[in-house]
Parts: C-alpha cells; sequence; structure tokens
C-alpha cells in the first residue's frame, strides 16, 4: 500500500516537472509583450504617424491584419485589467470606439461662459492651496508637493467638467485618494504582474465616495472611461509647462504675461492672440502650449500591436512622440529648448512630426480646443500664483542624486526637463526666505 501511494505522488511529481519544462520553452519560444515593447521603438516622424494610424511600421507596403482599434486596444488590455474600463482606448469594437467618441466630445464641449468658469475655479484653487499652505515644524519654511498640488486641481477641474461637481467643495482628502490610486495602478499596470486587488477596490471607493451616483460594476458605465484619457494626459504636461516657464533660467518673461492675459479673459480667440516679445518674436498661449506639449507630450510613448501581411506572429510596436518632436534635424539645434516664437517659423516637415494629439483615424477629440484651452488656463493658473521671485524647487528626500543633478541643468536651461511620471515625485516648492 505505502509502495503504492510512493509511486503514484512519483508519477504526480515528474508530471508537474514536465508541465514546468514545457512552459519554460514556451516562454522562451514567445516572448512577452513587454520585452518587445523595450526592443522595437521608433522616432522616426514618418514611421511614427504610421504607427500611430495602426498601418504599420517598417513602409514595406504590407498590410496590417489587425483593424485599427484592435491594434491599439491590444497593449490597452494593462489598462483594463488596472481600472476595469471600457473605452475607446482600450476596444476593439468599432461601434463602441465611435460610441464613446461621441460620448467624449460631447462631455469637453465648452462654451466661453463655461471657459470663463473654468478658470475662475482653477486660479481659485491654486490661490487657497497657496495661501493655506503653513509653516513647518522643523526648519520653519512654507512649503508644499508641487505635483500633489497639480494633480489635485487637475482632477478637481476635469470632475467639474464632466461631472458638473463644484471644484471647490470637493474634499482634499478624498481627492487625494483617488490621484494617488490612479498613480498607484498605471505604475502597477506597467509591470509584468497583475495589478493589486485591494488598490483597486479602495479606488473605486474613493470614485464612489466623490461620485456617489457612479456605477462600479459595468466597465462601459465607468466614470474612469473620461477621467482617466482627460486627467491622465493633462497634469502632466501642465507640471512641466508651468516649471517651464516659471524657473527655468532664461525663459522670456513675456511668457507669463501673456498667460496671465489670457486667465482674464479665456476665449478661443485670446488663446490665438499673438503679443510681440522683444527677445524673441511674436507668441501666443497657443503656441505656449504647442511647445509645452512638443517638449513635454503627454503620452511620450504610444504602444500598437501589429500582425503583418507574411509575418509569423504579432509584434508590438512603440512609437516614440517626445524623441520624434525634438529631431534636431526638423527643429534646429535648439530643438531640446522651450521655444514657443519656433513655431512660427516651423517647415512644414516639422509641424507633421507634432503628433501630441496623435493622427487620424484614431486621433485626440481633445486636439482642437479642450486640450490646448485646459492647458493653458491650468498653466496660467499656476504660474501667476506661484512665482520665482518668492518660491525655490526642492526634490522629495527619496530621490536620487542623479535626479537632483538633472533637475539643476533643467533649472539653468542646459537640458529639457525629465517628463518622467516618477522623477519628480515629492518635488516641493519652498517660499523663499526674506532678507
Amino acid at each position: 500500500m505505502d509502495l503504492r501511494v510512493l509511486f503514484t505522488g512519483a508519477i504526480g511529481l515528474l508530471a508537474f516537472i514536465w508541465y514546468l519544462i514545457r512552459e519554460n520553452k514556451r516562454l522562451q519560444a514567445e516572448p512577452s509583450p513587454q520585452l518587445v515593447l523595450q526592443q522595437i521603438r521608433s522616432s522616426d516622424p514618418t514611421i511614427c504617424a504610421q504607427i500611430l494610424a495602426c498601418k504599420g511600421y517598417d513602409n514595406s507596403g504590407a498590410n496590417n491584419l489587425y483593424t485599427p482599434v484592435k491594434s491599439r486596444a491590444i497593449p490597452n488590455e494593462r489598462l483594463v485589467r488596472a481600472f476595469g474600463i471600457d473605452n475607446a482606448f482600450t476596444t476593439s469594437d468599432d461601434k463602441r470606439r465611435a460610441e464613446f467618441g461621441t460620448e467624449a466630445k460631447n462631455a469637453i464641449r465648452m462654451t466661453e461662459a463655461q471657459w470663463q468658469k473654468v478658470a475662475f475655479f482653477a486660479e481659485e484653487l491654486v490661490r487657497q492651496a497657496v495661501s493655506s499652505l503653513k509653516l513647518t515644524t522643523v526648519d520653519q519654511t512654507t512649503s508644499a508637493n508641487l505635483d500633489s498640488l497639480v494633480r489635485s486641481v487637475c482632477l478637481k477641474i476635469i470632475l467639474h467638467v464632466l461631472f458638473d461637481l463644484d471644484p471647490l467643495g470637493l474634499d482634499d482628502r478624498k481627492i487625494s485618494n483617488i490621484t494617488e490610486g490612479i498613480n498607484n495602478l498605471w505604475i502597477q499596470s506597467k509591470g509584468t504582474g497583475m495589478p493589486v486587488e485591494s488598490d483597486k477596490h479602495e479606488l473605486q471607493e474613493a470614485l464612489a465616495q466623490v461620485i456617489p451616483q457612479m456605477e462600479r460594476s459595468i466597465p462601459c458605465k465607468s466614470p474612469l472611461n473620461l477621467i482617466l484619457p482627460a486627467y491622465e494626459t493633462l497634469w502632466r504636461v501642465v507640471l512641466s509647462g508651468f516649471l517651464q516657464v516659471t524657473f527655468v533660467h532664461g525663459v522670456s518673461p513675456i511668457l507669463k504675461s501673456v498667460l496671465a492675459r489670457f486667465l482674464a479673459n479665456p476665449t478661443i480667440t485670446a488663446r490665438t492672440e499673438r503679443v510681440h516679445d522683444p527677445e524673441t518674436s511674436t507668441v501666443s498661449v497657443d503656441l505656449i502650449v504647442k511647445e509645452a506639449l512638443r517638449l513635454y507630450p503627454s503620452v511620450k510613448r504610444v504602444y500598437r500591436q501589429f500582425h503583418m501581411e507574411k509575418r509569423e506572429r504579432p509584434e508590438n510596436i512603440a512609437a516614440d512622440i517626445e524623441a520624434c518632436q525634438r529631431t534636431k534635424a526638423l527643429w534646429g539645434a535648439d530643438a531640446e529648448c522651450f521655444v514657443p516664437s519656433r513655431w512660427n517659423h516651423a517647415s512644414y516637415e516639422a509641424k507633421k512630426s507634432y503628433m501630441a494629439f496623435g493622427v487620424s483615424p484614431l486621433g485626440c477629440p481633445a486636439k482642437g480646443e479642450f486640450g490646448p484651452m485646459m492647458i493653458g488656463i491650468l498653466m496660467a493658473a499656476f504660474a501667476g500664483h506661484v512665482h520665482f521671485e518668492d518660491w525655490h524647487l526642492k526634490l522629495g528626500e527619496d530621490s536620487s542624486d542623479v535626479a537632483k543633478r538633472q533637475l539643476d541643468r533643467a533649472l539653468s536651461g542646459e537640458e529639457p526637463l525629465v517628463s518622467d511620471r516618477s522623477t519628480y515625485e515629492g518635488i516641493k516648492i519652498i517660499q523663499k526666505r526674506s532678507s
């Protein structure tokens, strides 16, 4: 009897070992998408445009066997796992993509009166946040985490636009729970494992406290379908653009006055009105925003999966939008510098390399009005209440020496800011001591 049990156990163990060997061979034969994504990338403007349009990536003329929506949806499955969403970025269904596109366009269609209201709220949110800062007990200085402040203001404004919530009445702690939850899950979604279920639950609970009428169980009804593309593509470019016009040495002071004038009259016409800058050329809010998005695109790299004719298996390809939009051959030797006036004389080829809002047929509906207006208003609100003369920047205690040196070089104008999500985690604005 004991021998039979031993024999049965041995067979089971051998079967398990055989399974592990087979799986190891399969994984070696089929690299994970994450590995492929890191290896295949292009910054060539022509190829990047093809990748974004889901047409191809090698100028071979071969057809992509996937539909455009499927090519986009497969790399974004990580967002489904992390956030449980079902929108134009994650669906392979053309009908659902069109349905969401209509919903998004309706949600961000704004009148001039509504833009006036957004500008008022943005300025008031920043003013209240800055004026409420208190002295720290350690070194008797006034400071705040700038990245957290920008995230909070951006999310409050987005919730106002999408769900008609009063941004001045939203609880800061609840908003912080949402921004932290989104950030944590976004980072987790880029890893190889599954997002932490407790983090997903906590984000849903935080959202339910702010949007009580939200639908939790049906992915296509989730408020995150609209919140994520609006908020996530907004806060980082607002942070980078604001830092650029406020703290980077050598940036023309005219830019802040142009933004301030726009904030007082945030109309479509005012956004494109050009002001003469003696140090450079004519500038406008529109050009300031374009230059911010050129240097610091909301999405640095865009991923698509292709299954090209006569290819044995699908391939995941990345369009490096940040590198593409900093190409010196197109933008000149100062391509990594923040120069809004460059748009006055940019070549046709250079303008074609600007893909901050994607390309047809999957272009962003916020391209024409909503995106530039929202970025311009929020940059202006922060620039109007946080001045270089009164504040200085300091990275968080956990930041590396490399990051600190990089920030010093960026603030001196030697190189652009780093737009990675985690680089300026915990960056502080600290009030300068009066002499």
